[in-house]
């Protein structure tokens, strides 16, 4: 039978009453109180009422006290809390940590919370849209994981750069300030050239863009990743030996594509865009062990049609680039996003990877989608204030805990394709047409694999 155990917080599930979770780090699982079955006579006393609330905080206090006693000089409010034994950082260092934990829980404590920005491009503008709503409704975050365009903005951001700066400073992007073409080796190289365009007119861009700080220096702990063309291994920037980098030249090697910027070259090694392999990096962000992840994936979700991919092969190109980068994000997700992960996916697939018009229009739609999730969804839903909502920001009804599956009978061919794609066990597809077997999918990832592997379009999704 299965059993349900407390772990500081949200239910956890357990085939061991106080058995370790291989996650705590040696914290334990407090089991719940045993019934009482003793019958009602002589001598029968009834058990005294507990505190719930009392006993949960002392019980996920303990829990702590456990894990730092089993940590060298750790400290509540050091930097050893808030990563795992691989991931300690020089108690030296000045960059804010973790909360430390509370004595017992508050109604709207907030949780330790770890901000991944995902990569796109000029989509990534829509970070900023997200860094604003999350100003506005009083959710703050603990550390900063970006990836290619999302290393660009945390850095901003872990910066203490104010976002009506960032929003001026965007505003004003300009495609040439950005691309310029390598003329002269494309013209001595030909197809030898390491790169279409210039490197050094993108990092004069940013140094412009990136406060002059050391990752020591940043006003929380940020990390964002390139891959090594060598080995293609990952390398996490800011992470305990990897932090001898300026913040430039990290941000540079996580957002320099390939073939369109020179790779960021780091000894005998060189290294390009991090999304090349993560373009959502939810295993580095739970190996910090926070309380909530905030997710901001801006892989496209939408269906292109173009009259002529024949005739258009840097199109093609591109597209194939973004279809690889959906179907990374769709397994990172079926393998790391949990009850704790809190995913916003602006609805930025229509625009272009290097569009650089309209940029406040993608603020805009990054901001409303964060505001719609945040609100509606049962883990961050809690965290935003009255005061705030009574500012006209309006709360969905619906509650944001589920996805809604519906199939179009007549148009679905019973192919097995959303079976055999679905981790959740959603359909069941035995006879012609398949069947929904969640109508209302409490375990939905939301990686949109069904509907976008349907070759008729035959699957609808709500709630997202």
């Amino acid at each position: 039978m299965d059993r349900s155990v407390r772990w500081g917080g949200p239910m956890r599930h357990s085939s061991a009453v106080g058995a370790r979770s291989p996650s705590s780090q040696g914290a334990f699982l407090v089991a719940p109180r045993p019934l009482h079955f003793r019958p009602r006579g002589a001598g029968w006393t009834p058990p005294e009422p507990v505190d719930t609330a009392a006993s949960e905080g002392q019980n996920r206090l303990r829990s702590r006290e456990s894990l730092e006693s089993r940590v060298p000089n750790a400290s509540p409010l050091g930097p050893r809390s808030l990563f795992p034994w691989f991931l300690r950082l020089d108690s030296k260092t000045s960059a804010p940590t973790f909360p430390p934990p509370l004595a017992a829980p508050l109604e709207r404590a907030q949780p330790r919370t770890v901000l991944v920005l995902g990569g796109g491009g000029m989509r990534g503008m829509a970070h900023v849209g997200v860094l604003k709503a999350m100003q506005s409704l009083g959710i703050t975050y603990d550390a900063i994981v970006g990836t290619s365009i999302g290393a660009l903005v945390g850095a901003m951001a872990a910066g203490g750069l104010p976002i009506e700066e960032m929003e001026e400073i965007i505003s004003k992007l300009q495609k040439d300030d950005y691309f310029k073409l390598n003329v002269v080796k494309l013209l001595l190289k030909g197809p030898r050239a390491s790169s279409v365009y210039s490197g050094k007119n993108f990092v004069t861009r940013l140094e412009e863009l990136l406060p002059d700080k050391t990752f020591d220096e940043l006003q929380v702990p940020f990390f964002c990743n390139a891959v090594c063309l060598e080995t293609g291994g990952m390398a996490f920037w800011g992470t305990p030996g990897m932090r001898d980098i300026s913040l430039l030249d990290a941000v540079y090697s996580s957002c320099c594509l390939p073939g369109i910027f020179e790779p960021y070259e780091r000894g005998p090694y060189h290294y390009m865009d991090g999304g090349i392999i993560d373009p959502l990096p939810l295993r580095f962000a739970k190996a910090l062990r926070p309380d909530m992840i905030l997710a901001i994936d801006l892989t496209v979700k939408a269906t292109f049609k173009t009259p002529n991919y024949k005739n258009r092969a840097v199109s093609t190109l591109y597209r194939s680039f973004e279809i690889a980068e959906e179907v990374i994000v769709e397994q990172l997700l079926h393998m790391h996003a949990d009850r704790d992960t809190v995913l916003v996916q602006p609805k930025v697939g229509h625009l272009a990877r290097f569009e650089f018009q309209n940029v406040a229009d993608v603020v805009k739609l990054g901001e409303d989608e964060t505001i719609r999730v945040l609100t509606s969804h049962a883990g961050t839903r809690r965290l935003v204030q009255d005061h705030i909502l009574d500012r006209g920001i309006s709360c969905p009804v619906t509650p944001r805990d589920y996805v809604s599956i519906r199939i179009d009978q007549e148009a679905c061919i019973g192919c097995g394709n959303c079976e055999m794609v679905c981790e959740t066990d959603a359909f069941w597809c035995q006879d012609q047409p398949a069947e929904v077997r969640k109508r209302r999918n409490y375990e939905c990832t939301r990686d949109h694999a069904c509907a976008r592997n349907c070759p008729t379009a035959a699957i609808h999704l709500g709630n997202l």
